[in-house]
C-alpha cells in the first residue's frame, strides 16, 4: 500500500530537532484512543496535524520506524545488563580520563581506550560514554561480569568500582540496572552507541 521507507539520516536529525519523536509518540496515544483508524488515517492525520514537521508519508514513516527500532535497542541493553547482574560477582564501574590523556587524544581515541581496556580485562561488559553535569567532563560507566584488574586504566585516568555483592535484594539489583541502562540512554550520552563485549 505504501512506497518503501528510504531512510534519510540527515533528514531524520532534523525532524528529531523539530520536535517529531513526541509527535509521533502523541499521534500513537489518539490511535490507542481510537482504534479503528487504519494506517493511512494514521499517515494523514500526523500530516494534517503537524505540517510544520512532516513533509510526507515518508517522514511519519521514518520516525515510527526509529522509535520501534530504537525501542528494541534499549529491550536489548536492559537484558544484556541483566545478565551481567546475574553473573557470579558484577561490578559498577566508572573510568574518567586525566587531564593528560584529555588534552592528546580524540573521542574516537578515548573510546578505543575503553574498548581496549576492557576487552584486556577477559569479562563480559557494557559500557557507555557520559559526560559530568557541572563541566561536561568526558567519562565512561560500565558494568563488568567479574572483578577486574584496574592497572591497565591507570594511565589513562581513574578508575571508580562498586561491587555488586550476590546477596543484594532484587530491589537493589534493579536500582543498578537502572542506573546503567538510564545512563545509557539519556540525553547526555548524545547519542553515543553503546560498547559491548562480544562474550557475554
Amino acid at each position: 500500500m505504501f512506497q518503501k521507507i528510504t531512510h534519510d539520516a540527515k533528514r531524520l536529525n532534523e525532524l528529531i530537532s523539530l520536535g517529531a519523536l513526541d509527535a509521533v509518540n502523541c499521534l500513537k496515544k489518539l490511535v490507542y484512543q481510537n482504534t479503528i483508524l487504519s494506517d493511512y488515517d494514521r499517515l494523514v492525520i500526523a500530516l494534517e496535524k503537524w505540517p510544520e514537521i512532516f513533509l510526507d508519508f515518508n517522514d511519519v514513516l521514518m520516525v515510527q520506524r526509529y522509535l520501534e527500532n530504537r525501542h528494541k535497542r534499549n529491550k536489548r541493553l536492559r537484558n544484556r545488563i541483566e545478565k551481567l547482574l546475574c553473573s557470579d560477582s558484577p561490578i559498577f564501574g566508572t573510568l574518567t580520563f586525566s587531564d593528560k590523556t584529555l588534552n592528546s587524544t580524540t573521542q574516537e581515541q578515548r573510546r578505543l581506550l575503553v574498548v581496549r581496556y576492557l576487552k584486556s580485562c577477559n569479562c563480559s561488559y557494557v559500557a557507555n560514554i557520559d559526560y559530568g553535569k557541572r563541566n561536561e567532563r568526558e567519562h565512561y560507566h560500565f558494568i563488568a561480569d567479574k572483578r577486574i584488574d584496574p592497572k591497565g586504566w591507570l594511565n589513562n585516568g581513574a578508575l571508580k568500582l562498586l561491587k555488586i555483592k550476590s546477596n543484594s535484594s532484587a530491589l537493589r539489583l534493579a536500582r543498578y540496572l537502572n542506573k546503567l541502562y538510564n545512563h545509557a540512554i539519556k540525553d547526555t550520552t548524545k547519542n553515543q552507541k553503546i560498547i559491548y563485549s562480544r562474550k557475554s
